[in-house]
C-alpha cells in the first residue's frame, strides 16, 4: 500500500533523552547520495508498474464500481471533465472549516446502519446537502474518523462500505479509493492520483529508488475546479520507525550512544490540512506520476521534489512560509547557518527543535567539544514575523535539525507541551567555526526574543522586536506595551560565565510612562548574555511561567559600570498596597534623574492621611550604602514631598514605606524609585525625623542637617495642633512664636550654643503637656561649614556656566543636522529653477530674433500703408522682446538664489538696476537682503575665528537688528556658543585674579598634595608653556607658584593668548584633570578650583576652535544653501 504520512509529536518540557529517526532502506544506512530517478515518463501519468498491493486495490475498486452501476454517466465516461489547471482561488478563500461544522456533525452520526449499502451511505451522507463543497467534506469527516481496525471482522469485500474498510485495514484498498468511490457516487468528477509521498521513513533529500514511497490520494472537482485531497494522510499518521538509525540524539546533557529500534505506532488524528489541499503546498510532499496533476503553471521533477524542503503540514496549517533555505540540504564553509521562517503576523505560535548527529560507524561519537550539549550551539530566535534556528557548529559532520511547533491560545493556559513537527533539513558542515562558544543557557525552550508567550498576554515589544540585542555600550533598555491584565515579573540574566547571582545587579525592571515596562540591563564586561523574563497575572498564587527571553551580545563597555541596587523581584514601581491606600505618584516612570543640584523631588498624592516612611540607599560598586540622613519627608494632608540629595556617581534605591495611621503594625514597602544620578554633586545632609514629624509638618528653614555652632539660625516650620513649639540646644529652650492663631507657621532666630553636638526641635501638640522630639539636627565648626558652602556656591555656578554653554552647542548641533536633512530638497528647487531660467533665456533669444526680423521687414516697406503695419508689429515685438528679456533676469536671479552662486545674485542685482525691472516675486528685495547677510557672516565668523569678544557682540547685535538671525541661524548659533564659552573663561580668569596670598600659601602648604592638586597645577603650567623638565615633581611646581611680579600665575594666566597654545597641549592638559570631577576639586579647596575651573574652560575652547577650522562648510557663503525664506 501507499505510505503513511509521518507527523512526529515532541513534548517540551523537559525534552526526551532519545528519539529514532527513520531512515531509507539504502544499504549501508546513510541517506541516499542523489542516484538518477527510475525509468519512468512523467508525461504518461503512471509507471505502468503498479505494485501488487495497488493491483488488488484497483480490482477492488472496479469490483465496487461493477456491483454498483449507478455512478452517474458523466462520471462513468469522464464527461466534460474540468480541464487540469490551477485553481484561481486559495483554500482560505473558498473553505472555513468553522462554516461547516453543521455538515461535520452531520457525517460523524451517520449510523453504522448505513454502511451496509454504498448508495444508502452516499445518500446518508450527501442527500440533504447542496454544494460540491458540502458533500466533498461530509464524506471526507466521515471516512477520516473511520477506525478500520474495528471492521477487520468483515470480509475485505470492496462492494460495500464495511468491506471496503475492512480491505483498507487490510492493505488490499487504500483511503483515496474509497473516497474517490463516495465522491464519485456522489456525483463529483473523481481521479486517483498516483505519485510518490514524503512518507514514514522519509529523510531530507532522499533520493526515491524504490516503491516504499508510492502512495494515492484523490482530486475533486469542486465547482469545475481540481481540488487536492489524501483521505489517508488526513486520517492517521505513523509516530516511531522500527528501523535502525544512524542518526545520534543530541539534545540530552551528556550525549548518547546512537539509538536503535522504536515501535512504531500509528495514530489517528484528524488533519485539516489534506482536506482541499493547495497545490503549491501538496507539491512538497505528493508528487504525481502525471506532470498535469500538480496542477501548476510550473511543474517541478522528481529530482526537484526530492531536493525540496522537507515540511510536514503542520507547517502549513499554521501559516509558516520558508524565507531563507528552499533546499532540503545545505551547507556551511564557515560552521554557521541560519534558517529562517515566515510567521503569520496573527496566530501565537511557539517552537522548539531537536538536534541530532551522523554517527558514522566504527567512530567514537558519544562526546561533543568539552562534553557540551550540541543544543546549545542553535540559537532559535524570534524576530517580528520571522522565526529562525541559527547554528553554529563546533564540529565538523552531518546534522539533522527538525524543528517542532504548535498555536497557542489567546488568553488561557492551555495544553503547551505537545508541539508537532513542521519541517526537517539536513546540515553538511565542513568547517566547523573557529573558536566556537555554546549560546549561554536559557530557562526556555522556545528561544530568544518576544514570542507566543508575549502575543497570548497582549505584550508588545516597543524596542527590541528581534530575540538578539547588540551593544557596545554594555548599557540596554527594552520597553514593553502591556495591553492585557495587570502583570508582575521577575527575571535573571546569565552568562556562561558569570551566574545569575552573580549578576543580580546588572539588571531591574521598572514601571514606565502609563503601561510601560522598561526593562533595563548593564552587563560587566564583552560576550554573550541570556537576559530571561518570568511573569504572571497581578496576585496570582504559584510559579511565574516563562515569557520571554534575549540574547545580549556586548563588544564593550564605553563607560564605567554603575551596579543596580537590590530591590524584590528586581522591580522598581508600585506595590499592591500602593493602590489599595489610595495612592498615585505624580511622576510618570519609576527612574528618577537627580538634576544639577543633586536634589531629588518625589510627590505622592494621597486620598486619605497616611504614616510614611523613606529610605535612601546607594549602591556603591558591590556595597550597598544607607543614606537615610539626605531624605526628607514633607507630609502635607494631600501630598508628601520626599526630597533626596545624592552626591556620587551612580543607582540610588529611595525606598517608601506606608500605612493607615489607624492600623497596627509595621509599615509594608509601598513604591520603590531607582534615582541616577550621573556626576559628582554637592552633598547635603537633612535633619532626623522623628515619629511624632507627622502629616501636615512642613520644614521651611534651616532644611541643613548640620548647624553652625555658636551662630543664630532663623527656624520656620509648619506643625499642625501645637500648643507650644521650642528648640532645644543642652540646656537652653528656645521658643518658637507664630503671628498668626489661625497659622500653623512656628518661627523663630535660635542661637546655636557652642559646646553642644546635638539641636533638637520638639513641640507640644493637642492637649499633650509633655514635648515631642519632631526634629534633630548636628552642630559644626562654622568655618568649616561656610567653607564647604562656598564651594558649593562655586561648583553651583560652574555646573550652570557649563550646562548652558552644552546646552548652546546641543542646539547648534541640531540646527546643523536639520540644514544638511533640508539641503537635498534645496537642490531639487535649484535645479528645477535653474531649467526655468535656461528655458526663459532661450524664449528671450527667441524674441531678440523676431525683433530684428520685425526691424528689417519695416525697413524694407515703401508704401505707408505697408510700413504702418509693420511698425505695429515691431512694436509687439519690442514689447514681447522686453517681457522676455525681464522674464530671463528675474528667473537668472532667481536661479542664483536658489544654486546659492552669489556672482549670479550679484549679476543679477546688476541686470535689475540696468534695466529698471519691476521687483514682482520679491527676489530683487531677498537678494539684497542676501549679499548683506552674507557680509555680515563673512564679518561674524571672522569675528569668532578671532575668539574677539567685543566684536562678536557688536556684529551679533547688528544681525539681530536687521533682521538676519533666521537667515543666519547656524552662524548665530555658533557665535552664541563661542560668546557663552568666553563668558566662562573670563569668569574662571577673574576667579584666579582674585585669589590672594593667602590662598596661594594655602596650596604651597602641601609637602604631599591630595589627588588632583598637583595634576591640576601641572595642566595649568603646560598651557602656560612651562615645559615637562619644570614640572618633574611637586616641589618644582611649589616654585612656580610662589614666584612673584610679572611671573606670578595669577599675571600670566591674564596674559594668556589662546592662539599661541595647540591643540595638542590642550589634550594633555585636559587628560591631566579629567580623572577629577568638579565637586571633589572644589572640596579640596577654593584657590585650586579655581585654577581648575580656568583648565577645564581653556581646553574644551581650544579643542573646539581647532574642530570649527576643520568644519567643512567654513567660510562658505550662506547663499550657497539658502533658506526656506528666501523662496517664498
Amino acid at each position: 500500500m501507499g505510505c503513511i504520512g509521518s507527523k512526529d509529536k515532541v513534548t517540551v518540557s523537559p525534552a526526551p533523552s532519545s528519539r529514532s529517526i527513520h531512515k531509507s532502506t539504502h544499504q549501508n544506512g546513510e541517506v541516499p547520495p542523489h542516484d538518477p530517478p527510475p525509468d519512468f515518463d512523467t508525461q504518461q501519468g503512471s509507471s505502468g508498474r503498479p505494485t501488487e498491493s495497488r493491483k488488488e486495490s484497483l480490482l477492488g475498486v472496479d469490483a465496487a464500481i461493477d456491483a454498483h452501476s449507478f455512478f452517474p454517466d458523466h462520471i462513468i465516461n469522464q464527461k466534460n471533465f474540468p480541464k487540469k489547471v490551477p485553481p484561481t482561488k486559495l483554500k482560505v478563500e473558498v473553505f472555513n472549516v468553522d462554516d461547516y461544522q453543521h455538515v461535520d456533525d452531520h457525517a460523524v452520526s451517520i449510523p453504522d446502519s448505513a454502511l451496509s449499502d454504498f448508495k444508502k451511505l452516499v445518500d446518508a451522507l450527501t442527500k440533504t446537502l447542496k454544494t460540491d463543497t458540502e458533500k466533498a467534506r461530509s464524506v471526507y469527516r466521515w471516512l477520516t474518523t473511520r477506525d478500520c481496525k474495528s471492521y477487520k471482522k468483515n470480509n475485505a469485500d470492496c462492494t460495500n462500505p464495511r468491506g471496503f474498510l475492512a480491505a483498507i485495514d487490510a492493505d488490499v484498498a487504500s483511503y483515496a479509493d474509497m473516497y474517490y468511490v463516495l465522491c464519485s457516487m456522489a456525483g463529483l468528477p473523481s481521479m486517483v492520483i498516483e505519485g510518490y509521498g514524503k512518507g514514514v521513513g522519509y529523510q531530507p533529500g532522499q533520493r526515491i529508488v524504490n516503491e516504499e514511497f508510492n502512495t494515492t490520494w484523490v482530486s475533486v472537482a469542486i465547482d469545475g475546479t481540481w481540488r487536492l485531497f489524501d483521505p489517508h494522510w488526513g486520517a492517521r499518521h505513523v509516530v516511531g520507525d522500527d528501523k535502525d538509525s544512524e542518526w545520534k540524539m543530541v539534545d540530552s546533557e551528556t550525549v548518547s550512544k546512537t539509538k536503535g529500534k522504536k515501535k512504531s505506532q500509528v495514530a489517528h488524528d484528524n488533519d485539516e490540512f489534506y482536506f482541499m489541499t493547495d497545490p503549491d503546498d501538496m507539491i512538497y510532499s505528493h508528487l504525481p506520476f502525471e506532470k498535469s496533476w500538480q496542477l501548476a503553471d510550473k511543474t517541478i521533477t522528481k529530482e526537484r521534489f526530492e531536493d525540496i524542503a522537507f515540511v510536514k503540514s503542520n507547517f502549513f496549517t499554521l501559516g509558516l512560509r520558508i524565507q531563507s533555505h528552499p533546499l532540503a540540504i545545505c551547507s556551511t564553509d564557515d560552521g554557521e547557518i541560519a534558517l529562517k521562517f515566515h510567521m503569520p503576523m496573527k496566530r501565537i505560535l511557539s517552537f522548539t527543535y531537536r538536534l541530532f548527529k551522523w554517527a558514522d560507524k566504527g567512530k567514537d561519537t558519544s562526546t561533543t567539544k568539552n562534553n557540551i550539549n550540541l543544543n546549545r550551539y542553535v540559537l532559535q530566535q524570534y524576530d517580528n514575523t520571522l522565526i529562525s534556528f541559527g547554528m553554529r557548529l563546533p564540529e565538523a559532520g552531518k546534522f539533522l535539525i527538525e524543528a517542532f511547533s504548535r498555536e497557542e491560545g489567546v488568553g488561557g493556559e492551555g495544553d503547551d507541551k505537545v508541539m508537532g513537527q513542521i519541517c526537517a533539513y539536513i546540515i553538511n558542515c565542513e568547517i566547523p567555526k573557529k573558536d566556537c562558544e555554546p549560546y549561554p543557557v536559557t530557562s526556555s525552550t522556545r528561544g530568544f526574543g518576544p514570542g507566543g508567550e508575549c502575543k497570548r498576554n497582549n505584550m508588545v515589544p516597543t524596542t527590541h522586536r528581534s530575540g538578539v540585542i547588540e551593544t557596545d555600550t554594555g548599557d540596554i533598555e527594552i520597553l514593553f506595551e502591556l495591553n492585557g491584565e495587570e502583570m508582575e515579573f521577575v527575571h535573571s540574566l546569565s552568562s556562561n560565565k558569570l551566574s545569575s547571582d552573580a549578576l543580580q545587579h546588572n539588571a531591574v525592571h521598572r514601571a514606565g510612562d502609563g503601561n510601560t515596562m522598561v526593562y533595563n540591563v548593564n552587563v560587566p564586561e564583552p560576550g554573550e548574555y541570556a537576559f530571561d523574563v518570568f511573569g504572571k497575572k497581578k496576585g496570582k498564587d504559584g510559579l511565574y511561567p516563562h515569557m520571554f527571553s534575549y540574547l545580549i551580545k556586548c563588544t564593550g563597555r564605553k563607560s564605567k559600570l554603575l551596579p543596580y541596587p537590590l530591590v524584590a523581584n528586581g522591580y522598581y514601581g508600585p506595590h499592591p498596597m500602593f493602590d489599595q491606600l489610595g495612592c498615585t505618584s505624580m511622576h510618570k516612570d519609576a527612574l528618577v534623574i537627580a538634576p544639577p543640584s543633586g536634589e531629588v523631588k518625589i510627590k505622592l498624592s494621597q486620598l486619605n492621611v497616611l504614616e510614611f516612611v523613606a529610605e535612601l540607599i546607594h549602591q556603591d560598586d558591590d556595597k550597598a550604602v544607607e543614606m537615610n540622613e539626605n531624605v526628607f519627608c514633607d507630609k502635607m494632608t494631600d501630598v508628601a514631598t520626599f526630597t533626596a540629595n545624592v552626591s556620587k556617581p551612580g543607582y540610588y534605591k529611595l525606598e517608601i514605606y506606608g500605612k493607615d495611621p489607624n492600623v497596627k503594625g509595621s509599615l509594608p514597602n509601598i513604591y520603590n524609585y531607582l534615582i541616577y544620578n550621573d556626576t559628582q554633586k554637592p552633598s547635603n545632609v537633612f535633619p532626623k525625623a522623628f515619629l511624632a514629624w507627622g502629616t501636615g509638618f512642613r520644614l521651611y528653614e534651616p532644611r541643613r542637617g548640620v548647624l553652625p555652632a555658636g551662630e543664630t539660625v532663623p527656624f520656620s516650620v509648619v506643625v499642625p495642633r501645637a500648643k507650644n513649639v521650642a528648640v532645644v540646644c543642652g540646656d537652653k529652650w528656645t521658643p518658637l512664636h507664630k503671628e498668626d492663631d489661625e497659622d500653623d507657621m512656628w518661627e523663630g532666630d535660635v542661637p546655636c550654643c557652642p559646646g553642644n553636638h546635638e539641636l533638637r526641635l520638639a513641640a507640644a501638640i493637642d492637649d499633650d503637656k509633655n514635648y515631642s522630639i519632631l526634629l534633630s539636627y548636628k552642630l559644626g565648626d562654622p568655618a568649616e561649614l561656610q567653607k564647604a558652602q562656598d564651594q558649593q556656591v562655586a561648583h553651583g555656578q560652574l555646573v550652570a556656566a557649563e550646562e548652558k554653554r552644552e546646552r548652546l552647542k546641543e542646539n547648534e548641533k541640531e540646527l546643523k543636522k536639520k540644514d544638511k536633512e533640508k539641503k537635498k530638497s534645496r537642490k531639487a528647487k535649484a535645479v528645477a529653477v535653474v531649467a526655468a531660467a535656461e528655458l526663459a533665456s532661450t524664449v528671450a533669444a527667441k524674441a531678440e530674433q523676431d525683433l530684428a526680423k520685425a526691424k528689417k521687414i519695416v525697413e524694407t516697406q515703401k508704401d505707408d500703408e505697408s510700413k504702418h503695419d509693420a511698425e505695429q508689429h515691431l512694436r509687439l515685438a519690442k514689447a514681447k522682446a522686453l517681457d522676455a528679456e525681464h522674464d530671463k533676469f528675474r528667473l537668472l536671479l532667481k536661479a542664483g538664489l536658489a544654486s546659492g552662486n552669489k556672482e549670479d545674485i550679484e549679476e543679477g542685482i546688476k541686470m535689475f538696476r540696468k534695466h529698471d525691472i519691476p521687483d514682482v516675486d520679491g527676489d530683487y528685495a531677498k537678494a539684497q537682503r542676501l549679499l548683506n547677510a552674507d557680509k555680515l557672516q563673512s564679518e561674524l565668523e571672522k569675528a569668532c575665528d578671532e575668539r574677539n569678544m567685543e566684536d562678536i557682540e557688536k556684529i551679533m547685535e547688528r544681525v539681530m537688528k536687521a533682521g538676519y538671525e533666521g537667515m543666519l541661524r547656524l552662524d548665530v548659533a555658533k557665535a552664541l556658543r563661542i560668546l557663552q564659552t568666553l563668558r566662562n573663561i573670563a569668569k574662571y580668569q577673574h576667579a584666579v585674579m582674585l585669589l590672594d596670598f593667602k590662598s596661594i600659601a594655602e596650596i604651597k602648604s602641601y609637602k604631599v598634595p591630595p589627588d588632583g592638586v598637583h595634576e591640576v597645577l601641572t595642566a595649568t603650567y603646560r598651557l602656560l608653556g612651562e615645559p615637562h623638565s619644570a614640572l618633574k615633581d611637586w616641589p618644582s611646581v611649589v616654585i612656580l607658584i610662589g614666584k612673584l611680579g610679572k611671573d606670578r600665575p595669577q599675571r600670566r594666566i591674564g596674559r594668556f593668548d589662546l592662539f599661541k597654545c595647540d591643540q595638542k597641549i590642550a589634550l594633555e592638559a585636559q587628560n591631566l584633570v579629567k580623572p577629577f570631577s568638579q565637586l571633589i576639586v572644589c572640596n579640596l579647596s577654593v584657590a585650586v578650583a579655581a585654577f581648575y575651573m580656568w583648565v577645564k574652560g581653556i581646553t574644551k575652547e581650544i579643542i573646539e576652535r581647532d574642530e570649527d577650522n576643520d568644519d567643512p562648510d567654513k567660510g562658505k557663503s550662506k547663499i550657497e544653501v539658502p533658506f526656506d525664506s528666501m523662496f517664498h
